[in-house]
């Protein structure tokens, strides 16, 4: 039975140019991985204020499948902790049947916040106000197959750059 093609509400932010990079080399495993992918390794770049500027993401996707026919994007919601505390969710949203595999490719998707279009995560109210740049303290970032059985997520702090 195929499974329901879910993609997560919010906006679609553009890739930066030149994103997603494949990186040199590739990563092995000495054993065949589920079909689950890995969490994505993020790090982001701030403000002197210490706003969130842009991220980049590092994902390893199966070394038999072109990134081509991936088609990935990047989708951008807010939302907030049970304790009312304003956070970004990723999505680096792929496309491709899952399959066990020993080797991947690494590729770093960089992209910029977009400050001007929010969407809030459809569990919360969606007259949940906006939280202001300044407030946003950590982000989530979600390697997310369409088909939602497979999708693997991190947190990452957002700290005022060194």
């Amino acid at each position: 039975m195929a499974c329901k093609i879910e993609i997560p509400q919010g906006i679609q932010i553009p890739l930066n140019q030149n994103s997603p990079e494949k990186l040199a080399d590739n990563i092995n495993f000495s054993y065949l991985r589920s079909t689950r992918p890995l969490q994505p390794l993020v790090s982001v770049n701030t403000s002197d204020e210490g706003i969130l500027q842009s991220a980049s993401a590092v994902v390893l996707i199966d070394a038999s499948i072109p990134i081509s026919e991936v088609n990935p994007r990047i989708i951008q919601q807010f939302s907030y902790t049970n304790e009312g505390v304003p956070f970004l969710n990723f999505y680096i949203c792929y496309d491709f049947k899952p399959v066990g595999s020993k080797t991947f490719n690494a590729y770093r998707f960089d992209f910029s916040v977009n400050w001007n279009d929010f969407s809030p995560n459809p569990v919360f109210d969606p007259k949940a106000p906006i939280p202001a740049p300044s407030s946003i303290k950590f982000i989530t970032s979600f390697l997310w197959d369409e088909d939602p059985e497979t999708s693997r997520g991190t947190v990452t702090t957002v700290k005022k750059g060194l």
